[in-house]
């Protein structure tokens, strides 16, 4: 399931395993600590963070929090802000996030939320996954800028174009014997260009949204001599396709500045790669809230 070109749904994650709000979906083998450079990272069963000094930079639960607080803000607008009442009390919202690798100071993690109403089946999970560099994070506090880091930080765009069109699943969306000589290029063939699917094919094996933005919903999955496999996540590109999450591999060459903390990363002793979230028990970690308490709920002040 790691060679270029296999297509699997989102690496052996259960979206929204039954629990209660502030819980955890897996059971952590041992709470773990250690260093990158100036930050701190702890792991522990009900929050991973990350400090620098005593200031807070990361922290999975606050990251939760500030996405239900988003979510308070919009509410008035959603869909299920009109359900009747004896349906609004019994409906749920929640919200995950689950840390998927940890190379030196880069994090990888998944982020995902979905409304549970009884009797409707309607609604769709969404989520994206993300990498931030924390070397550059200032504190948990939003509004603030991302420190979201794209493959094109980390390699030079020859080596990534190359890469993803060694890659099956990706020539199968572009036609015969085309080669984009560019990133830009290969995102217009794909948006201008893609073959219709075959008859009896799934239609949303082939609406996927591939372009500037999947070079920054990757993870780290694995380490081969000089190469390392990154997991990429991609996301249905039409409505009717939106859950419809596909993930790709492609392997490209260490850069010198990850070949330390890959060495470290990959035995699961200073950070973890995706291959070992399910060895290590990483958790993931969930808030579930009542849509009604959203609606009326103000949004917390920030400090």
């Amino acid at each position: 399931m790691t060679m270029p070109g296999k297509i699997i749904l989102l690496f052996a994650l259960l979206l929204f395993p039954v629990g209660g709000r502030g819980s955890s979906s897996k059971s952590l083998t041992k709470e773990r600590s250690w260093s990158a450079g100036a930050l701190l990272f702890k792991l522990t069963g009900t929050d991973f963070q990350v400090q620098r000094d005593t200031v807070l930079v990361f922290s999975a639960t606050e990251r939760l929090r500030q996405e239900l607080d988003e979510t308070r803000m919009r509410a008035s607008v959603q869909p299920w802000a009109a359900l009747p009442s004896n349906k609004l009390s019994k409906a749920t919202y929640q919200v995950s996030i689950q840390p998927l690798a940890v190379v030196g100071t880069l994090l990888s993690f998944r982020l995902g939320g979905h409304t549970v109403i009884p009797g409707d089946a309607s609604d769709q999970p969404w989520e994206y996954v993300s990498t931030w560099d924390l070397a550059v994070a200032s504190t948990t506090t939003m509004p603030r800028p991302e420190p979201r880091i794209s493959l094109l930080d980390l390699w030079p765009e020859a080596d990534i174009l190359a890469a993803l069109l060694e890659d099956d699943y990706v020539r199968k969306l572009l036609p015969k014997s085309s080669r984009p000589e560019s990133l830009a290029a290969l995102w217009k063939m794909l948006d201008d260009d893609r073959p219709e699917p075959a008859t009896g094919e799934d239609r949303c094996a082939y609406d996927v949204f591939l372009g500037e933005s999947t070079l920054r919903a990757f993870a780290f999955l694995r380490v081969e001599e000089s190469r390392v496999a990154l997991r990429l996540h991609l996301t249905g590109a039409s409505e009717q396709c939106r859950s419809a999450h596909k993930q790709l591999t492609i392997w490209l060459p260490i850069p010198e500045k990850l070949r330390e903390p890959l060495g470290r990363a990959n035995p699961g002793e200073d950070g973890y790669l995706l291959k070992d979230v399910e060895r290590l028990g990483i958790p993931e970690y969930r808030l579930v809230t009542p849509l009604a308490e959203l609606l009326r709920s103000p949004v917390r002040r920030r400090k």
